[in-house]
C-alpha cells in the first residue's frame, strides 16, 4: 500500500491533472477540437493573409492599369 505521504501525494497529483483537464477542456473546447483553433490565431492570420493578398492584386491591376 505505500505510506500515508505517498498515498496522499499520488492523490493529490492526480486531482491536480484531473481538473487541469477539466478546465483545458471547458476553455478551449473538446479533445476534438484542432489544435490550430486552440491557438487562437489561427482566423486572424487568414483574414491577415488574405487582406494582403488582395491589395497585392489590387495594386498589380492599378499598376497593369487592368482595373480602374
Amino acid at each position: 500500500m505505500g505510506n500515508i505521504k505517498t498515498v496522499l501525494s499520488n492523490s493529490i497529483a492526480a486531482m491536480f491533472f484531473t481538473a487541469f483537464v477539466v478546465a483545458g477542456t471547458m476553455w478551449y473546447g473538446s479533445a476534438t477540437t484542432p489544435i490550430l483553433v486552440l491557438l487562437g490565431t489561427l482566423s486572424l492570420e487568414i483574414n491577415i493573409g488574405v487582406n494582403f493578398l488582395y491589395i497585392v492584386c489590387l495594386l498589380f491591376l492599378k499598376h497593369f492599369q487592368l482595373f480602374w
